[in-house]
């Protein structure tokens, strides 16, 4: 491409004019008609370099606004675990208050075989340990101190020492290591903070999360902020519905201590979240103060201009606390924003925009040059000379080669580029600075379309004046004369390095989203299911071109689609959601699900990210902590929590329908002969078919549940609103379930060397006492029960006694 000829060869460079001089009188026939070419030339270019910013800049707004909906997913995504953690450590602490509530009393020994069971390092390691703090009033400390001393800790006390209203004392916590040794008959009533989360676990039943704290496990080493969790402990057959009841009632607490860097740290690594990789400052501060007074965990020191930096600060409540969670988005531009639209369009228009100007120019050479060959001819050195005069300002890489195949020229964006003199580029010198993994491939590109003289295009490493190497793009095109003579090339290179680099990080994202830990699918706006990653395909057991094809209500069966709508309005209002639900396989199974939802935005198009986890070890988890508190491990009846929980519904059905319930509590007569005998093995044997002989002889909507050792209680809902009816159709039940019980049960005794075959009849003496909605408590029904059951022992073997009022 040339420049054209005319009043716009009057440039200058360095001071020095270039002036067009002999011209010929056609070529000033036709200097007015260039002229008005130059113009219009100008005029497009100028133009298109405007446009070219404009729509540069409008793609650099959608890439800022895609990077920071990223970081709000990550965000989210990091509050959802965190949240999701305390949530479990919660049940956690419930089931270990149920375990209190089924035994009359737990012992230390029985304390550390539950807490082992629950294998806090597999399942709860962000807990530093679970313990319980025992309520004492002053009167009862003294002998609360010899009675552990008894135990086996001849040095224990209770402290601090000074005198108080009340007393607390951390008597289990485990697991007992030197650091949860520290705490060790520690008084956390005598600390306002501690006290305050206690108060309020006693005063409201439920569990509360303390303030920010300095955990007495702390040493003098890695010292962190800390923080409890508090479930209250009623004592068993007490009424705690109002505030002065529970307060009466109250015994202890079931708590857990965490050093909130090992929690918060722990709880990362364990969703695959890695803060530094993806340069997030997260704070997390206790309250709605934000200063270090209030700090619970920072996972790096504050940088100086963090003023700077995005934020996005989030609220974390929680039993009763509210935590203020600020991230900070350090460095966006280090996790690779995706800037090459940006730079496609502004490298792409600038280039076009030059390359039009001169295209113009060029038809205004040729048409002078079809009207006068001769003057074309003539101007054609001059025309080179400003070539390479306005190549020196170009903001491209430009160079030339002559019919030998060597280039001839460089402009000084090129040796500004590369640091070396125009005398070491010229001829095949340039080659010198190609990577040399490249250097064979770029010069048979080269050589290719020399031959063929085709325009070519080539991508390759150019070492850069700094030492580096940089990705550059060059396009070379065969220049022509009028006669259509061949005259060489002459080329244009663009640096693209930070678009190799961007393409880089673009696979590393795709990487990670193809080997993240959880599901991830993107949905349209219709729910149908647009990307999916490896997780996905491997957890549901589909391809990847299958799923692509399926909907949500494919894979969830308790979601229609009618209520897609409904649910993408919410979505995009609340902008996240983090939900259960449950997903279904290929193969038809069934799997529980956490879902993190989050809508996404990008231009005119909408989406939901959706990460999935399939927790289906966390609900078998949650279902054996249930297991364990409510049901009594020989038998599978429900122990003396449950039985409580069923009594309650009896009581209030009784109430509401205005009918009489029947309460059967039974203990078996001879019972201990045989443990004595042959065994506990052979008693497990008797108690576990006298359970089920019992479920069987009642209705299934009573209740069965074992109270203790050899004693049972049967509750018998609303029969009937007739006391004397009632009492009929309990001695009725009772009959049948001696009867049944009487039956000879055939037993067997294991033994090293041989099996025993053990037939043994076992009576059993019943009390039975009616109750209503209106005026009895569980403590009272139990009570008579029991007093009904001993006047029938008394009375002889194999007796039914019924309480009455008299």
């Amino acid at each position: 491409m040339y420049p054209p000829i005319g009043i716009s060869q009057l440039l200058s460079h360095q001071g020095n004019q270039l002036l067009v001089k002999h011209l010929d009188k056609a070529a000033m026939s036709h200097m007015v008609d260039r002229q008005q070419f130059c113009i219009y030339a100008f005029l497009t270019m100028v133009v298109g370099l405007l446009s070219t910013l404009y729509f540069s800049y409008d793609a650099k707004i959608d890439a800022d606004l895609l990077e920071h909906d990223r970081f709000a997913a990550a965000s989210e995504d990091i509050r959802s675990h965190l949240l999701s953690t305390l949530s479990s450590h919660e049940q956690l602490l419930l089931g270990a208050a149920a375990l209190f509530d089924a035994s009359a009393e737990v012992s230390r020994d029985e304390w550390k075989s539950y807490v082992s069971r629950l294998q806090l390092n597999n399942h709860f390691k962000c807990a530093q340990g679970v313990g319980y703090a025992e309520w004492l009033p002053p009167q009862k400390l003294n002998s609360h101190i010899t009675s552990v001393r008894r135990s086996g800790f001849s040095d224990y006390v209770v402290w601090p020492r000074h005198p108080r209203d009340a007393y607390s004392a951390i008597v289990y916590v485990e697991p007992f290591d030197v650091r949860n040794q520290r705490s060790f008959g520690y008084d956390m009533f005598s600390e306002p903070i501690r006290r305050s989360a206690m108060e309020r676990a006693r005063d409201t039943g439920m569990m509360t999360l303390s303030g920010k704290v300095k955990l007495v496990q702390e040493t003098t080493e890695d010292v962190q902020s800390g923080t409890l969790m508090y479930v209250p402990l009623y004592r068993s057959g007490m009424i705690h519905e109002t505030l002065e009841q529970r307060k009466a009632s109250l015994y202890g607490w079931v708590y857990s201590p965490f050093r909130m860097h090992d929690m918060v740290e722990n709880i990362l690594k364990d969703a695959n979240i890695d803060l530094k990789s993806r340069n997030i400052h997260l704070h997390i501060y206790d309250g709605k103060n934000i200063n270090s007074d209030t700090l619970l965990y920072s996972n790096t020191p504050r940088p100086a201009d963090y003023s700077k930096s995005p934020t996005i600060q989030q609220t974390l409540a929680f039993g009763g606390s509210e935590w203020t969670m600020q991230f900070e988005n350090i460095a966006p531009h280090a996790n690779g924003l995706d800037y090459s639209k940006v730079k496609t369009i502004f490298f792409s228009g600038t280039l076009t925009s030059i390359l039009m100007f001169f295209l113009i120019n060029a038809l205004s050479k040729s048409r002078s040059a079809l009207l006068k060959a001769e003057a074309a001819t003539s101007q054609l050195r001059k025309s080179e000379e400003n070539l390479r005069v306005l190549a020196k300002n170009e903001s491209v890489l430009i160079w030339t080669a002559g019919t030998d195949k060597r280039c001839t020229y460089f402009n000084q964006v090129w040796l500004d580029f590369t640091g070396r003199a125009l005398e070491q580029e010229l001829g095949d010198g340039w080659l010198e600075s190609v990577h040399p993994d490249d250097h064979e491939e770029c010069l048979l590109g080269f050589l290719t379309a020399f031959d063929a003289r085709k325009a070519f295009t080539l991508e390759y490493r150019l070492r850069h004046h700094s030492g580096e190497y940089h990705w550059i793009v060059d396009h070379g095109v065969p220049r022509f004369n009028s006669q259509g003579e061949f005259l060489g090339y002459i080329g244009s290179g663009v640096d693209i390095n930070d678009k190799k680099e961007t393409e880089v990080q673009l696979k590393l994202a795709t990487f990670a989203m193809e080997n993240a830990f959880d599901e991830i699918y993107w949905l349209d706006t219709q729910g149908n299911i647009r990307y999916v990653n490896n997780k996905a395909c491997q957890t549901l057991g589909y391809t990847r071109e299958e799923l692509i094809q399926l909907s949500i209500p494919d894979l969830d069966p308790d979601f229609p689609m009618e209520h897609w709508q409904s649910n993408w309005e919410a979505l995009k209002r609340d902008k996240s959601q983090l939900f259960e639900t449950r997903h279904r396989r290929k193969d038809g199974s069934i799997i529980p699900v956490e879902v993190s939802a989050n809508h996404v935005k990008l231009g005119e198009l909408e989406y939901d990210v959706a990460f999935c986890r399939d927790i289906t070890k966390r609900k078998q988890a949650e279902q054996e902590i249930y297991t364990l508190a409510y049901f009594d491990a020989l038998t599978h009846l429900p122990n003396r929590r449950k039985l409580s929980d069923r009594l309650s519904s009896s009581l209030a059905n009784s109430k509401r329908n205005n009918t009489l319930g029947a309460l059967l509590f039974l203990d078996l007569d001879n019972f201990k002969p045989i443990n004595d005998k042959w065994g506990h093995e052979v008693g497990d044997q008797l108690l576990i078919e006298v359970a089920r002989r019992l479920t069987t002889t009642v209705r299934e909507i009573d209740t069965v549940a074992r109270y203790g050792g050899d004693e049972f209680v049967i509750v018998l809902g609303d029969l009937s609103s007739s006391a004397e009816e009632m009492t009929t159709q309990a001695k009725i039940v009772a009959n049948k379930i001696s009867a049944s019980l009487y039956e000879p049960y055939h037993l067997i005794k294991h033994d090293t060397e041989q099996t025993t075959s053990v037939t043994h009849r076992c009576t059993c003496s019943i009390g039975i006492t009616l109750f209503d909605g209106k005026s009895d408590t569980q403590y009272d029904i139990l009570s008579r029960g029991d007093s009904a059951m001993y006047r029938a022992k008394e009375s002889g073997e194999n007796q039914i006694h019924i309480h009455t009022s008299t």
